[in-house]
């Protein structure tokens, strides 16, 4: 069964469905620690904590019961692309595409900010670029040490993400 699974939903339902959503989400998600030190910290603190006030959302892909894709995005005036995955075994089937279109439509913009690591923008790029994501800025050390941060679609230094010492 392939669907979508948002998870400000699943917690109106059941407590315990949410937790195990978030862990599954945390231990796909945790290979973005090399890229992103703070990646635990952020996920619990930031995210987790804000799906109940709104603020933040998850949305899954889930195919077979498996996770097949992951979109976190920052509902505030910044209208963020935090973290979007496709599970490598997923890829080529358009899941990005269609849960990009997810993703905005939450967002209410066809045109969210997403920053992408320097270890990841060559596969990012024809992404990015079919769907005519604006470079707006390229951050030296901003995350973790001898890695850029690429922002599209707006100016991480002129938002509230924390960056390193």
């Amino acid at each position: 069964m392939d669907k979508y699974i948002y998870v400000s939903e699943i917690l109106e339902h059941s407590s315990e469905d949410y937790a195990e959503y978030i862990r599954e989400v945390f231990n796909k998600l945790l290979f973005l620690k090399k890229d992103y030190p703070e990646f635990k910290s952020w996920y619990y603190e930031k995210v987790v904590s804000n799906i109940r006030n709104g603020e933040r959302e998850i949305i899954i892909r889930e195919i077979d019961g498996q996770i097949a894709a992951i979109s976190i995005l920052k509902k505030t005036d910044e209208k963020k692309i935090c973290s979007f995955v496709v599970m490598p075994e997923y890829r080529g089937m358009r899941l990005g595409t269609d849960l990009l279109y997810k993703s905005m439509n939450v967002l209410q913009t066809k045109k969210p900010m997403i920053t992408v690591s320097s270890n990841s923008i060559s596969n990012f790029k024809p992404f990015l670029d079919k769907f005519e994501f604006e470079q707006y800025e390229q951050l030296n050390n901003y995350y973790s040490q001898g890695s850029s941060e690429y922002a599209f679609n707006g100016y991480l230094s002129r938002s509230s993400c924390s960056k390193i010492a």
